[in-house]
């Protein structure tokens, strides 16, 4: 088993930061959807432009 392990190092060792990596990404995108639903795209010609986040935000209106 130690063999195994001493001779994957690397390999897992790149594996976890990929993970770190994505779990950082999925909180990201998480704590953006409750501040408001940021998509960081832009409104122009959007088919969610009248009942996204922002758009709800600049229009003065309620979120549901």
């Amino acid at each position: 088993m130690i063999a195994w392990l001493s001779e994957n190092l690397i390999t897992i060792l790149i594996c976890l930061v990929i993970a770190v990596f994505l779990v950082l990404a999925v909180i990201n995108l998480v704590r953006n959807r409750k501040k408001g639903g940021k998509c960081s795209c832009g409104c122009d010609g959007c088919a969610y432009s009248g009942s996204c986040g922002e758009a709800v935000k600049s229009s003065g209106e309620k979120a549901n």
